[in-house]
């Protein structure tokens, strides 16, 4: 029943419904971390409070703040997207989930050291990279639009999906995740913007 009601799918070797019951399928409410996690908590919590005043800052300023979620080495298709979201918006902060991540995912270290080279030599300082420390579910359109929610509580103006936006292994329709938020858009307090992946053309050779 949770693998069909929050990763629809009925495949329990799935990456995401693995992750989920690694600890098995009991759970409950209002439970306090262990003293030894209480560092680490608190580590989390300042460092998602340092993004809020990032955000803060930047909308003192009269800017519209756009996220930007990935999780992988930047390439010409997020360049094109980082572009269309600066279309929408003054400024980008490549915003992608860190927490337990599934095998083959980029360390944070490599991501970081990446987009802050192409912020300083390709859009005047126009991105930052500022992750936010949540779990990564891998549950496809329905995370599509729990990451929008996640970029709203922080105070974002606008938020990019894409194809496949936090699917794994093949399992969703590619364009699934874009059709679940075109439906809610209106709805939940932050401007999403939907695109279907970047595409080279051989006609315009770009």
């Amino acid at each position: 029943i949770i693998s069909k009601k929050i990763f629809n799918t009925n495949n329990l070797n799935y990456i995401g419904v693995k992750n989920f019951l690694k600890y098995g399928n009991t759970f409950c409410v209002g439970a306090e971390p262990k003293k030894k996690y209480q560092r680490l908590v608190s580590i989390i919590q300042s460092f998602n409070d340092s993004l809020i005043k990032k955000i803060n800052k930047l909308k003192e300023e009269g800017k519209t703040i756009g996220a930007f979620q990935t999780r992988n080495i930047p390439h010409l298709g997020h360049e094109k997207i980082i572009e269309r979201l600066l279309e929408k918006c003054d400024h980008v902060i490549v915003n992608p989930v860190l927490g337990p991540k599934k095998a083959g995912d980029l360390r944070n270290e490599i991501l970081k050291l990446s987009f802050e080279f192409l912020s300083k030599n390709f859009y005047h300082n126009k991105i930052s990279y500022m992750p936010i420390c949540a779990n990564m579910f891998y549950a496809g359109p329905r995370e599509a639009l729990h990451h929008a929610l996640l970029r709203k509580a922080v105070g974002f103006s606008h938020f990019i999906v894409g194809r496949d936006h936090a699917g794994a292994e093949n399992i969703y329709d590619p364009h699934a995740a874009l059709m679940l938020l075109e439906n809610y858009k209106n709805n939940i307090g932050i401007n999403v913007i939907t695109h279907k992946g970047s595409y080279f053309s051989k006609k315009k050779n770009e």
